[in-house]
């Protein structure tokens, strides 16, 4: 991404300082949970639905 877009996803945006990355959350109610407790606005956009063929 830094080649690209000439930004460090990982790169502190208030010291410049090298972040890690702690951990990869997959579970929706999860993330909720957490950015509730931030102080974040959350949003899970919802399942895709596989499109049908309807007969005629």
């Amino acid at each position: 991404m830094k080649r690209i877009f000439e930004l460090d996803p990982l790169e502190c945006p208030k010291c410049s300082a090298q972040m890690k990355i702690k951990a990869f959350i997959h579970d929706g109610k999860e993330i909720e949970r957490i950015t509730k407790n931030l102080g974040l606005k959350s949003w899970i956009p919802p399942p895709k639905i596989p499109k049908t063929k309807i007969a005629a």
